[in-house]
């Protein structure tokens, strides 16, 4: 299943070119290791703010059935994209391509965040509401 999702999610498929010699090793590098970590972390941390948004703000985000659609959406894209970010990094450092492929997934990032603020924007004035009522406490 996850070599699946590595042939699926391949930079080779967004124009890519393999620009490893055949004395270069094909690993994930200081950078790349570091970029795909922090990503890592950043998706456990998401996955630990949904719970507690769900325990803690029961009251804003479940107010209505379309607000708790939309922050499920929202996670779900979020974990998606992070997915998404964790894969085609790896597979882009192994091509020699981590600089390219990071700035590739900068723009590609505030476009996904510039989507997230329009079509989700319930949901994201829910999320902010209940991090500054938690943060005052």
């Amino acid at each position: 299943m996850l070599e699946d999702l590595f042939k699926m999610i391949d930079p080779k498929k967004f124009g890519f070119v393999d620009k490893c010699t055949k004395d270069t090793q094909r690993g994930l590098g200081i950078l790349c290791g570091t970029y795909v970590f922090f990503i890592i972390l950043g998706l456990i941390f998401n996955i630990l703010q949904t719970i507690a948004l769900f325990t803690k703000c029961s009251d804003t985000v479940l107010r209505d059935i379309p607000t708790t659609i939309e922050v499920l959406l929202f996670t779900m894209i979020s974990i998606g994209w992070s997915v998404f970010t964790i894969v085609f990094m790896i597979n882009a450092c192994r091509m020699c391509n981590g600089l390219y492929a990071f700035f590739f997934i900068l723009l590609l990032g505030i476009i996904v965040g510039v989507v997230y603020l329009l079509l989700l924007n319930r949901a994201t004035s829910a999320i902010i509401q209940c991090m500054l009522r938690n943060q005052r406490k």
